[in-house]
């Protein structure tokens, strides 16, 4: 037996141990590896957290909060160097979520760190980070790809001549109502699960969209019972190397899971209505009668076009570069708000 046909053997029998409610009273018709399109989805979200504060930065937003929001005013009340005032003051508004560049009125976590702040020893702040998180969906049916089997970038491939059967992203991948739904609610799982740091929370997602297609070793499966095929990727359930590996779908059509006993699964997997399997079902075609792309092949492209620098990523500018504290003026001074700057 050559080593192609028996890294294909071991695969398919890896695909039935991890996936017996699967194979039960079913026949696999076709199990083909592929490199699938993976779409790589951004999201900004704003993650509520409570962190370390300096007394400085405190100064800074009690000023703020008694309408002294330039550095040049900073400054002289305090003898502040200007640029670290002017610095403060952008990490107020747009690092640490404390100032409202729009409304220049001091937002929930500035009035809460205010209040919190009695003890000048012990100094804490509530921010809101501005931070972009990266989700993994193959991009034909367009599902979230589990946290524990998403790939690393670094180890999928960019678009190569090589790739065959080559099945081209559905127009990357749509961010619909239903989409968006399960992006949200995989970051709260993320959240729940430990992922994140230790108190922080999610205060709001936003501007979710496709930043990239990588190319992913998968398996193109239809079993002889069901009406749609699925794709099938390997990874370590426990992102732990030592506890093995499994073959697992991404999801399976609806339909098809009314035909199995997928309360008996060992391993998770999702259910989605049969419109996201269509597209897939169209490109079987490309998988019948081949040997499909043999594991030496998918080793070399992954090998040769991996890397991070012929990816075509765009440098976004951080948020705060386009900040400028001289666009925020002063409003009439309450005298009541500063006079701890005479205790």
């Amino acid at each position: 037996m050559s080593t192609t046909n028996k890294n294909k053997t071991d695969e398919l029998e890896l695909f039935k141990t991890s996936c017996p409610e699967l194979v039960k009273d079913n026949e696999i018709e076709i199990f083909q590896s592929f490199l699938c399109p993976i779409s790589i989805i951004e999201a900004d979200v704003k993650e509520y957290i409570i962190d370390e504060y300096d007394s400085v930065e405190l100064l800074v937003l009690r000023l703020a909060d008694a309408g002294i929001m330039n550095s040049k005013g900073i400054s002289a009340l305090t003898g502040i160097d200007r640029n670290m005032a002017r610095s403060i003051l952008r990490a107020e508004a747009f690092t640490y979520g404390h100032i409202d560049p729009k409304t220049k009125e001091l937002t929930e976590a500035g009035r809460q760190t205010l209040e919190d702040n009695v003890d000048i020893e012990n100094l804490f702040q509530h921010a809101l980070y501005n931070v972009k998180r990266e989700i993994q969906a193959d991009s034909i049916t367009g599902t979230i790809i589990r946290y524990e089997a998403e790939e690393l970038k670094e180890r999928m491939a960019i678009f190569s001549d090589n790739i065959t059967p080559n099945i081209f992203p559905r127009s990357s991948v749509t961010i619909d109502e239903e989409l968006e739904r399960e992006i949200q609610e995989r970051l709260w799982q993320y959240l729940k699960e430990g992922y994140f740091n230790e108190g922080d929370t999610i205060s709001d997602i936003e501007n979710i969209r496709t930043r990239e297609t990588r190319y992913r070793r998968s398996y193109f499966v239809q079993m002889k019972g069901f009406q749609y095929p699925f794709i099938a990727i390997m990874y370590y359930p426990e992102r732990n190397r030592h506890a093995g590996r499994v073959i697992t779908p991404i999801a399976i059509a609806a339909s098809d899971a009314t035909t199995i006993d997928y309360s008996a699964r060992i391993h998770e997997y999702l259910i989605r209505d049969n419109a996201y399997f269509e597209y897939l079902k169209d490109q079987k075609e490309l998988f019948i009668d081949i040997e499909g792309i043999d594991s030496d092949t998918i080793d070399q492209i992954l090998s040769t076009t991996s890397d991070d620098e012929n990816a075509d990523i765009m440098n976004e500018r951080m948020e705060s570069d386009n900040y400028s504290d001289e666009s925020i003026e002063d409003v009439e001074l309450d005298p009541s708000k500063v006079q701890f700057l005479n205790q």
